[in-house]
């Protein structure tokens, strides 16, 4: 039967004075040094993990440890929303509508004059609730057949699209 609780905290609750000591030791070894250490693997991989998480023993469990690493190493305000980002918004006014292949099994879709697109970074362009890579010859056929409306999020363009689409009803 497997032990709920991990190499590292079993060394941890260890009270054997020679285990004690390697713990305090291991904080200042590396990890190949306390792989070429002479003890049992357990120890070994106890000494590691210790090592790497540290030697807190509220979380026994090495899942809540690994999950307090990603926590610490993620910080959420770094991270940019889709729904902060800006994009300038065009609409595009040829007179012929013109295909762009999608992302999505390679199909083409068509975007006709007067519909309102976003261009995003790399080359990404957002229409009728596609995005799609396009080459650099295309977005500047496409910025050149267009007219810049404003800046502002992929919401605000589906909006303005969808407030043109429902006029056409």
């Amino acid at each position: 039967m497997r032990s709920m609780y991990d190499p590292g905290q079993l060394l941890l609750a260890s009270k054997k004075p020679r285990i004690q000591e390697l713990i305090a030791r291991s904080k200042s070894l590396s990890e190949e040094q306390i792989k070429a250490l002479p003890e049992k693997p357990d120890v070994i991989r106890g000494l590691l993990l210790i090592n790497q998480f540290g030697s807190d023993q509220k979380k026994a469990l090495l899942s809540h440890k690994i999950a307090d690493t990603m926590q610490e190493q993620t910080n959420i305000e770094k991270i940019p929303s889709i729904i902060n980002e800006i994009f300038p918004i065009y609409q595009y006014c040829a007179a012929q509508p013109i295909w762009i292949v999608t992302g999505i099994n390679l199909s083409e879709v068509m975007l006709n004059p007067n519909d309102y697109w976003a261009l995003k970074p790399n080359n990404q362009i957002i229409f009728k609730s596609n995005h799609s890579n396009i080459p650099l010859s295309l977005v500047k056929e496409l910025i050149s057949n267009s007219n810049i409306i404003k800046y502002g999020t992929t919401s605000q363009m589906l909006e303005l699209e969808q407030a043109r689409t429902s006029k056409l009803l």
